[in-house]
C-alpha cells in the first residue's frame, strides 16, 4: 500500500501543480487517498498512542475544533505521503527562494531536511490530524513557531 501512495504522488501532474503554486500560491489536487485509507486515519483519531499532543483550538483562539500531533514512528501511510510530497515541494520552495535572490536551498530528500532540523534540536514531528464538528473552523494564521530556526519548504 505504501508503494502505491508513492506512485500516486509521483504520477500527479507536477508541472501543472507547480504552475498553479507559482500563479496562485495554492494548488487543488485530485483525490490521493482511498476511502479505506481515509477510514484508517478516521479510526486512528480516537486512539491515544499515535499522538504526542492534543490541541483544543478554541482554548488558543486558533478556531473551533481540535487537532493532534503525531509522535514517531509515523503511520506508514503518512510517512510515505510526507516523503513523496517533500521532493516536489522542496523544488517549489527552492524556486521561490531563487525568485527572492536567496542562496539557501532545501535538500532534495526529506531525511536530509530532518537531519538539518535535528542539528537545531527540532526533532518533534509536525504531521497532525484535524477534527471539526458542525460549525468548526480554523482561523487564518501562520504556523511559525518562535522557537523554530529551520522552517519547512512550504
Amino acid at each position: 500500500m505504501v508503494q502505491h501512495i508513492k506512485t500516486r504522488v509521483e504520477s500527479l501532474n507536477w508541472d501543472s501543480i507547480q504552475r498553479e503554486l507559482d500563479e496562485q500560491g495554492f494548488a487543488k489536487l485530485p483525490v490521493i487517498l482511498t476511502k479505506e485509507e481515509c477510514e484508517f486515519f478516521k479510526g486512528l483519531y480516537c486512539e491515544e498512542e499515535p499522538y504526542r499532543t492534543t490541541i483544543n483550538m478554541t482554548r488558543y483562539r486558533f478556531g473551533n475544533g481540535e487537532y493532534k500531533y503525531f509522535s514517531y514512528p509515523l503511520p506508514e501511510i503518512l510517512q510515505s505521503l510526507r516523503e513523496s510530497f517533500y521532493v516536489e515541494l522542496a523544488k517549489t520552495a527552492n524556486r521561490w527562494l531563487g525568485y527572492l535572490k536567496k542562496t539557501e536551498q532545501f535538500p532534495d530528500h526529506l531525511q536530509d531536511f530532518l537531519n538539518t532540523c535535528e542539528k537545531y534540536d527540532q526533532t518533534r514531528p509536525t504531521p497532525l490530524l484535524l477534527k471539526y464538528e458542525t460549525g468548526g473552523f480554523n482561523c487564518l494564521h501562520q504556523d511559525l513557531s518562535l522557537f523554530s530556526r529551520i522552517l519547512p519548504p512550504l
